[in-house]
């Protein structure tokens, strides 16, 4: 049986796919002929690692959740226009794993209670992260 490792690797700063592939060359020692052969790239890099489940991403975008610091929920007192599980779903579809809710809803988000009242909603439709956003004045006056 392979011995299992772990490699964490810090791809944060690398802005071209052919950077990542490098770093992971260098990280599992791989042989510089596999060039821009990505099939046999990948190929080694599952033959290295022992996962239970393998997902071909190839020609896919693979990112972080996305977060959007502005949307419009209207939850409480505004859901005939959106509200907390429509809203959380429609940013789950596009790939938003968080989302903040601004404040202009009846009653306003300004005070404990419609916070706590937004965060428990969230949670019980548990498809994103909803994080309310808060009046800076009372009543938004």
């Amino acid at each position: 049986m392979k011995e299992k490792k772990i490699v964490t690797l810090d791809l944060t700063d690398c802005k071209y796919l052919g950077e990542i592939h490098q770093r992971i060359k260098k990280a599992f020692h791989f042989p510089d002929f596999y060039g821009e052969n990505w099939s046999a790239f990948w190929d080694l890099l599952r033959s290295e690692c022992d996962a239970d489940k393998v997902i071909d991403a190839q020609g896919c975008y693979v990112m972080p959740g996305l977060i959007d610091l502005h949307v419009h929920f209207r939850d409480p007192g505004l859901t005939y226009k959106e509200d907390i599980e429509t809203g959380s779903r429609a940013a789950a579809k596009g790939g938003f794993t968080t989302v903040c809710c601004m404040p202009n809803t009846k009653p306003v988000i300004d005070n404990v209670e419609t916070v706590e009242y937004v965060i428990n909603k969230s949670k019980k439709v548990g498809l994103t992260n909803v994080l309310p956003v808060g009046a800076v004045t009372k009543n938004m006056a």
